[in-house]
């Protein structure tokens, strides 16, 4: 998955905007604009929240298009698994465990189930 700062550019450049275009919608100064911008975009600066609001809001997406979770392993992808059943009440049933045995997740479903496996 792509990072906030590859999702910034990859919508912006979907939206045809310049750097600079995006940065003066968000309110920063003609001099700062696109410095700004491509801050967020190399990934060298990471936006506040309500610049991600902002940024959201001009190039016609929703927050979470720009901060959904970055999955690049198996650690990631467990936290991802934490999140939903923290928020939604996401269980793991046992077709997943049978899948997830496969990798590195059955360890740490167990160490945080406390030895106890989900089916």
């Amino acid at each position: 998955m792509a990072s906030i700062a590859q999702r910034i550019r990859k919508i912006r450049l979907l939206r045809k905007m310049t750097q600079r275009e995006l940065g003066l919608a968000l309110g920063f100064t003609d001099r700062t604009s696109d410095i700004r911008i491509a801050q967020y975009e190399n990934g060298s600066r990471t936006p506040k929240e309500h610049y991600i609001e902002g940024l959201a809001y001009v190039l016609s997406v929703s927050t979470t298009s720009l901060t959904a979770p970055d999955v690049r392993d198996d650690y990631d992808m467990m936290h991802v698994l934490f999140e939903l059943e923290d928020k939604y009440g996401f269980r793991i049933n046992a077709r997943l465990t049978r899948l997830l045995r496969r990798s590195a997740f059955r360890c740490f479903i167990t160490d945080y189930r406390h030895g106890e496996e989900s089916t």
